[in-house]
């Protein structure tokens, strides 16, 4: 299954191929909130994808959630990662307009016949809503996908055939109906089930069965039990249509016989001779269908006639020791007679008879050119080609230019020029050396001649007489099998056209196939019906039991289960511990699947997945020990593992630390901190200095090195995040609006890894904020423009800072440290600038740094000191 996913604006939407029935699956948009994707988590769950397609520029939160989806947690990185399993294509496969170009022009095997190329787009608009634009693009990157050769290389030997489009419906998944054939009563129900269910053992997979039709590859064995399937799946509909008020799947089923399911039994059954297509072992066809090939078959039977009569007297002049030998027809070689060896390693001198031209051998076989095989003859056909031979053919000529030379009197008009000869493909063409160089289209006409071809010296011409050769000495079993192959793929054509009822019906017949034995289980094993529940409702179980081990023992104990958040069970060995484990496990996952349940009363809430951890063996395959795939099957719990770590410490830092409760306020109404520390610096020092932050559009923050900017920066960043987080903060009070981002220019290194120094660094992390920020986002600049010189680095800053402030009312929130003490002067005074500075005092020509916060700026930059310090 190739899935190709494509989210946008909070919206999902997905297309589907499957190889074994080679449709498609079209999921409309539906709402998959980031950063949980639940929809998105149960999509793979449903289809358990073999390959992954999507747009390598969407969302980074969707992008890492679909890496995660695909190759486990531990795979994905940031990088896009080059695989078999997912492929991100271009962004421009997935624009909405070339999709629908690519989606109106695709090929379906359920079209009408007939249909015109004007008409192909108003029938594709009435199976694909085209409003639906993230389903739209997911379903024009997936034809995109399985039409460039990235498919075919990765797909092996799939042949990318749309039989039919379906849309995919996650619902019908998690909750089938299954109310009207649950628990059937025995006297009411019970001939009408084992009816159906005998005609469905006879079903096979279809899908499959059309795939190697279309590649060519159907064998008998394909076609009989294609047949099989077709009158079975037509006997099922009649019966539940007769039955359709027994039960809402019967009205379905029944609703879906079709004629056109009736002809094309019809014609496997009239076209196809089964039995002689099982002893030859391939398709053939029956009497009365072409009477053209009828007409072959009867000239080829009685050259089979006269081979065996050829082959008798042949026997008659070999050796005693040959028992036995046959006349076989090889083309481009002709007829020989074929001798089955008499032992092993023969000699040149025994592979010598009198009278046979020895030709080759194969594994059991010798063959040879008998005088019998060019010119015996016992038949009234063989007779007249014999004739026609000797009156066309000029012996002596022939042999003398080693080529066929036709007999004069042939055609009078051409007595002086020309010969016979044979081209496969083409047949017998008489051939006339040209007599005089560069002639004139009216020069090569004859009468009663048909021109075919010129060779450097020699015109070649169709003739009535080479017509004759064609048919008296063509090659007819080739004729035979061509004509045959014509007539399968036109009923191939036909099927593949009106195939679309069959698979709709199929799957009808599959998902009653499993109600009926859910339903028969029910009732042979006392099960019963579970009250589903709402998520968090709990589960209560009352004497409930393993549906498999109950039938293993003589008498079964049940047990009850009430669900609270952990249960530990202890016990030696034998006891039962896994059993109930199982047991609790099965009776949830059959109510899920709306199957009656082993217990005499079941309340079960929905779950979205239940791990196990059961029995674990070695694993030779994998190379893996039973404890390491203990750990592997662990590996799922381990995302809520890390929720719920990262939760606890929270908790204790709010304890130990004196943490507050942050009052979360809606977008744009500003960051208001009393009294705010930094979480890590507050360990590190003996006092730590708390200083208040009111927000405005863009603060300025100067004064000397080390005087505690690049600290309040982080530290407002830091209390704006965990309060986002959930956390409590480090601050006495602290009232955070929401902000959709936090663009930092902090501290950057050089990067050899990415080949960047800290100055383009620091570019590209401007550039990113100044692309992708709003009104309610937070940026964060540290002594931006410091890599260069001054006023260029000014020149960035101010320029930076003038572009977000043309914005106005969506100036997004800043907070500026930098050096340059006139950064101020060079702004537009469009919004509010605040300037903040930190307080210090010069003892004895040395710096005292006292860390708190009052608004103005720096009037110097105390280099000399702090240079000095």
């Amino acid at each position: 299954m190739v899935m190709s996913v494509f989210w946008r604006g909070s919206f999902l939407g997905a297309a589907c191929y499957c190889f074994e029935t080679s449709q498609i699956y079209l999921l409309a948009d539906i709402r998959d909130e980031m950063p949980d994707f639940k929809i998105l988590e149960s999509l793979f769950r449903q289809i358990q994808p073999s390959r992954v397609i999507t747009c390598g520029t969407l969302s980074y939160n969707f992008i890492n959630k679909v890496k995660q989806l695909v190759l486990g947690e531990d795979e994905a990185g940031e990088d896009l990662p080059v695989t078999d399993k997912l492929h991100f294509l271009s962004s421009k496969v997935f624009v909405y307009d070339n999709c629908v170009r690519r989606i109106l022009v695709m090929e379906l095997g359920c079209a009408p016949e007939g249909l015109s190329q004007e008409d192909r787009p108003s029938y594709i608009r009435s199976l694909v809503d085209l409003s639906q634009e993230r389903s739209v693009c997911a379903l024009g990157g997936l034809l995109s996908f399985l039409d460039k050769s990235l498919a075919r290389l990765t797909l092996g030997a799939y042949e990318c055939n749309i039989l039919a489009l379906k849309h995919l419906n996650l619902a019908l998944w998690m909750f089938p109906e299954f109310k009207s054939l649950s628990k059937p009563s025995k006297s009411r129900h019970a001939p009408v089930v084992k009816n159906i269910r005998e005609n469905i053992g006879q079903v096979q997979c279809v899908s499959k069965i059309l795939t190697h039709m279309k590649n060519g590859l159907a064998n008998v064995t394909h076609w009989l039990n294609l047949h099989k399937t077709l009158v079975n799946a037509i006997g099922i509909a009649e019966f539940c249509q007769a039955h359709e008020s027994s039960a809402h799947y019967f009205r379905q089923i029944g609703g879906c016989l079709d004629n056109v399911l009736c002809i094309i039994a019809q014609s496997i059954s009239r076209i196809m001779d089964k039995e002689a297509s099982q002893l030859e072992e391939r398709f053939i066809v029956s009497e009365g269908i072409c009477e053209e090939l009828d007409r072959r078959k009867a000239h080829a039977q009685k050259v089979f006639t006269v081979t065996s009569q050829v082959a008798q007297k042949e026997i008659e002049s070999l050796p005693p020791y040959i028992e036995s030998c046959r006349i076989i027809y090889v083309p481009e070689i002709g007829y020989l007679l074929t001798i089955k060896q008499w032992k092993e390693n023969l000699t040149q001198e025994e592979l010598y008879f009198p009278g046979l031209e020895f030709k080759f051998a194969t594994k059991d076989y010798l063959h040879y050119k008998s005088p019998r095989c060019i010119g015996g003859c016992l038949d009234n056909v063989l007779c007249i080609i014999a004739q026609s031979i000797s009156r066309i053919m000029d012996k002596e000529a022939s042999q003398l230019e080693e080529r066929f030379i036709v007999s004069e009197g042939i055609c009078e008009e051409l007595d002086r020029r020309r010969s016979i000869i044979y081209v496969p493909e083409i047949g017998y063409l008489l051939t006339i050396k040209q007599w005089k160089e560069n002639l004139t289209q009216e020069e090569l006409y004859f009468p009663g001649l048909e021109f075919k071809f010129a060779t450097k010296d020699y015109l070649h011409y169709k003739s009535p007489r080479c017509v004759k050769l064609d048919e008296c000495l063509g090659d007819s079993q080739l004729s035979i099998l061509e004509q045959e192959s014509r007539i399968m793929m036109n009923l191939i054509a036909y099927i593949q056209s009106n195939i679309s009822p069959l698979l709709k019906l199929l799957d009808l017949i599959a998902e009653l196939d499993c109600l009926f034995a859910l339903s028969i289980a029910a009732q042979e094993h006392n099960l019963t019906c579970p009250t589903i529940l709402p998520s968090g409702s709990g589960i209560q179980i009352k004497e409930g039991r393993h549906p498999l081990q109950e039938l293993n023992v003589e008498s079964f104990v049940p047990n009850d289960f009430q669900s609270q958040r952990i249960h530990i069970l202890t016990g030696p060995n034998a006891c039962g511990k896994s059993v109930y484990l199982k047991q609790v496990a099965l009776i949830t996952y059959l109510a899920h699947l709306g199957s009656y349940v082993p217990a005499r009363e079941a309340k079960i809430n929905i779950v979205d997945h239940i791990h196990c951890r059961i029995n674990t063996a070695e694993s030779t395959e994998h190379h893996l020990s039973a404890f390491m795939t203990d750990l592997r099957q662990l590996k799922p719990l381990k995302q809520h593992h890390h929720y719920f770590s990262s939760l606890f410490a929270l908790s204790i830092a709010a304890q130990e630390h004196n943490l507050t409760c942050p009052t979360i306020l809606p977008s744009g109404s500003g960051i208001q901190i009393k009294e705010g520390r930094h979480p890590l610096q507050e360990l590190n020092v003996e006092s730590f200095v708390p200083n208040d932050f009111q927000s405005q559009r863009i603060h300025i923050l100067t004064g000397p090195n080390a005087c505690g900017k690049s600290v309040y920066l982080k530290q407002v960043a830091l209390i704006t995040y965990l309060a986002h987080l959930g956390s409590y903060v480090p601050a006495r009070e602290a009232k955070i609006n929401i902000v959709d981002h936090i663009h930092c220019r902090i501290n950057t290194a050089e990067s050899t890894e990415h080949h960047l120094s800290a100055f383009m660094t620091d570019l590209r992390q401007v550039t990113t904020a100044l692309i992708n920020s709003s009104r309610s986002s937070l940026i964060i600049l540290d002594e931006f423009g410091k890599g260069t010189l001054e006023m260029d680095g000014l020149a960035l800053l101010a320029s930076s800072l003038n572009h977000l402030i043309t914005r106005r009312e969506d100036c997004p929130l800043m907070l500026v440290a930098t050096h340059y003490l006139t950064l101020a002067s060079l702004l537009n005074p469009q919004v509010s600038i605040e300037q903040l500075t930190f307080k210090y005092r010069i003892e004895d020509d040395d710096i005292v740094y006292l860390f708190s916060i009052e608004q103005g700026r720096a009037t110097c930059s105390l280099a000399h000191q702090v240079g000095i310090e």
